[in-house]
């Protein structure tokens, strides 16, 4: 399959670290970038999970640079640069281009309602606007539809990957996969934190974006599968599913719960995330303790 760039494997999608009175703690952020780096990871991401939403425009640049600068090219970097408007989407992408960023990812608008013609339009404008490749992020309230992404993959090279997140994710990825013809260059990656990770690749996805907090995890699983050792892959997988399944929350809760799991791993010193954001209950950081010491 030709394409600008080919990419697949587990891009772990960053925490933003945050002290408790919401500013950023850029020694906590390299030493994430550090980590996931030492686990293995294919490439790595900022987008939903790291809060994106909740940075201002310089802090979405200072996060970007930093990870860029950290990385030094050893994997790819891919940046969130969605907005709900085609103008600020496109600055964002020049801007995350311009900064280093090797591809983008952005999810249809969706605030005030958008007829399906205006999402062609909003990623083909886009797309004619940078020079790396985009992810198209298929979420259940932002769709894009298996046929619309394949039809915006001919219309434009940049437009070369999916990310499908829409539940359930394992038939939306079989059914993307089914629909491309033989000239189709459009990639499919998974999401929705790993959770069905092993699945979606028997249904023929190339890649996961999961959260951050267990990247070492799901590269080792990634690894054992792609070496032909299904059994442990899955066994290893089976081991993991009660954290994962934890970690999927909704974002709210997600933020604090992710983050904790990587205190715990040692690799950031707290987990706040910025507000609003419903913080867990005592029971809840309790039960991630219990399954780290079964764990270890």
């Amino acid at each position: 399959m030709e394409t600008k760039t080919f990419f697949n494997g587990v891009f772990p999608i960053l925490s933003t670290p945050f002290d408790e009175q919401g500013k950023i703690n850029f020694g906590d952020l390299t030493r994430q970038v550090d980590w996931n780096l030492e686990v293995g990871v294919h490439g790595i991401g900022i987008a939903m999970a790291s809060e994106i939403f909740k940075l201002s425009e310089q802090e979405r640049d200072q996060v970007l640079s930093t990870v860029v600068r950290d990385v030094k090219g050893r994997v790819p970097v891919v940046m969130n640069t969605g907005a709900e408007g085609t103008f600020l989407s496109i600055q964002y992408s020049k801007k995350a281009e311009s900064l280093g960023a090797n591809a983008l990812m952005i999810r249809p608008p969706i605030l005030m309602g958008v007829h399906p013609s205006e999402v062609n339009d909003f990623f083909i404008q886009i797309a004619k606007e940078v020079n790396v490749p985009i992810f198209m992020q298929d979420q259940p309230d932002a769709q894009i539809s298996p046929q619309m992404a394949i039809s915006l993959s001919q219309e434009h090279e940049n437009l070369c990957y999916v990310k499908c997140e829409t539940q359930p994710t394992v038939p939306r990825v079989k059914e993307t996969i089914d629909k491309l013809s033989s000239q189709s260059k459009l990639i499919v990656f998974g999401g929705a934190g790993g959770m069905f990770m092993l699945e979606e690749i028997k249904a023929g996805s190339v890649g996961t974006m999961p959260n951050g907090s267990m990247s070492d995890v799901l590269v080792e699983i990634w690894n054992l599968w792609e070496e032909g050792d299904r059994i442990s892959a899955e066994k290893k997988f089976s081991e993991n599913t009660n954290l994962l399944r934890l970690s999927m929350q909704s974002l709210g809760i997600a933020n604090w719960l992710n983050k904790y799991i990587l205190v715990k791993k040692g690799v950031i010193k707290n987990s706040f995330p910025r507000s609003p954001s419903l913080k867990p209950d005592h029971d809840q950081f309790m039960q991630i303790d219990r399954l780290f010491e079964n764990l270890i």
